[in-house]
């Protein structure tokens, strides 16, 4: 081949052959002599007609030369679409060379080996506004490219994500034929809406595209979008005298206390205690909706309990 290997292995690959005659005869030179070779076309040559007359003389020795450009074909068919084609993972050809003294006539083949490299890549690329997951129910949009990096078109091929329910394959077979050809990238996109429970787990939000095609093994590339946790617990406390005064003026008054917790930030919060030092009958009145033990985002949790006023109080003042 003229980049010097001993393989053909991409399109565009030339093959240059040499093809001999000579004429084993010791008397008479053999006229109307021909040579040809399906895979090349037209010959160059002969030389080596020392002395002009077209005629093979028993102490000639004729050359002929031609190319041939290795196409995509020939790659993805490991060799079998040649001319006389001989056996597959090989470019086979066959001369045939004639004269009008010769019967009958006589041929011979060459072989240059196919090494066929079948290869799938995917890239995968994750954006979120903002640059991280902060809010249960954004989006996380995602885009895949899958490459051919091997020298043969791929067929069959498949893109699976299991994080991703909405692929969407964009474009890139630029021939429309559903195979992925050396020269293509094809494009998918997708997304994903992050979850509360993933803000819970904090970390990333991690997952794996992988492409897979009829001639390679699979594929595999991820994509990771950071996570921001913001934990934030308020509280929120109010007070009504029993009587429905808006004063305590003797012994025995009741006070009722309300307590309000919230979870103002975006995580889930475990382990929520809420204590009062006045308050010994403290008690949770409701408000957690999914009976999970945790303060979700946006949840209220309602604690209720009451004081009664002492003499000590009043001497005092409320001091």
């Amino acid at each position: 081949t003229t980049d010097g290997g001993s393989v053909v292995d991409q399109a565009g690959d030339v093959i240059n052959y040499q093809i001999t005659l000579d004429n084993e005869a010791t008397t008479g030179s053999l006229t109307g002599v021909t040579v040809s070779d399906p895979l090349l076309g037209t010959l160059t040559g002969p030389s080596g007609d020392t002395d002009g007359d077209s005629q093979l003389d028993p102490a000639e020795i004729w050359t002929y030369t031609g190319s041939y450009t290795v196409d995509q074909d020939d790659l993805d068919s490991n060799g079998t679409l040649e001319p006389n084609d001989v056996q597959a993972g090989f470019i086979d050809n066959i001369a045939t060379a004639s004269s009008n003294e010769t019967f009958p006539d006589v041929t011979a083949s060459a072989e240059v080996p196919v090494e066929q490299n079948a290869a799938i890549a995917i890239d995968k690329s994750a954006t979120v506004p903002g640059g991280t997951a902060d809010v249960a129910g954004e989006v996380i949009s995602y885009s895949i490219d899958v490459t051919n990096a091997g020298n043969v078109s791929l067929t069959g091929v498949t893109v699976d994500d299991p994080r991703i329910s909405d692929l969407t394959f964009v474009g890139g077979d630029a021939d429309s034929d559903s195979e992925l050809d050396t020269t293509e990238t094809w494009s998918y996109t997708g997304s994903y809406a992050v979850t509360q429970a993933d803000l819970d787990a904090g970390g990333t939000i991690d997952n794996t595209a992988t492409a897979d095609s009829a001639e390679t093994d699979p594929a595999t590339d991820s994509a990771s979008v950071p996570v921001e946790q913001n934990p934030d617990i308020t509280i929120d406390k109010s007070a009504a005298v029993a009587d429905g005064g808006t004063a305590v003026d003797e012994v025995g008054d009741v006070i009722n206390y309300t307590i309000t917790v919230g979870n103002d930030g975006n995580v889930s919060l475990t382990g929520v205690t809420v204590s009062d030092p006045l308050i010994s009958d403290l008690a949770f009145a409701g408000g957690d909706a999914d009976s999970d033990g945790e303060l979700d985002v946006n949840e209220s949790w309602t604690y209720t309990g009451s004081y009664t006023v002492d003499q000590a109080d009043l001497d005092a003042g409320g001091t």
